[in-house]
């Protein structure tokens, strides 16, 4: 899943102007993360550092 994100966010084919890179020689990925799926993936990553951070003080 991971992968897949960077993957898209990297990709102007899959991203557009918003992606990291302008030029990339490999193909775009097959099925590219949407931005929901993205937010939803980041904000799961946060809360568990959160979680994380909390309970080792």
């Amino acid at each position: 899943m991971i992968d897949n994100f960077k993957h898209t966010a990297n990709h102007p084919a899959a991203a557009g102007d918003g992606a990291r890179h302008g030029f990339m020689k490999n193909q775009a990925p097959r099925n590219p993360m949407d931005i929901v799926d993205a937010k939803q993936l980041i904000e799961a990553i946060f809360k568990k550092w959160i979680r994380y951070k909390v309970n080792n003080k």
